[in-house]
């Protein structure tokens, strides 16, 4: 019974994220702070590769939503500075 409701709930999922990725993208220009920003990021990331200490898929995909949500710079540093608190906790009580 349980197993059943996972694979309703599986299949559900699936529909949805179906659906989202199959509708049409809406046109959506950068303005050139949104332009700026990408073309930071893009160089943090190749600086980052050059010493040795690339970015994980999660570290890019945590700055480009920093990007496309518009986050301010305190609301990053903000969110990356709880982010390590929590890992630090999770290693201390591990």
């Amino acid at each position: 019974m349980k197993a059943e409701r996972l694979g309703r709930a599986d299949a559900r999922i699936s529909a949805l994220w179906y659906r989202f990725s199959m509708a049409e993208p809406t046109a959506r220009t950068a303005s050139p702070i949104d332009e700026a920003a990408r073309e930071r990021r893009l160089e943090m990331q190749h600086l980052h590769a050059i010493e040795g200490n690339p970015l994980t898929a999660e570290e890019i995909a945590m700055f480009e939503m920093f990007e496309r949500e518009g986050w301010s710079e305190e609301r990053e540093h903000a969110y990356i500075v709880e982010l390590i608190r929590r890992r630090a906790a999770i290693k201390k009580t591990g």
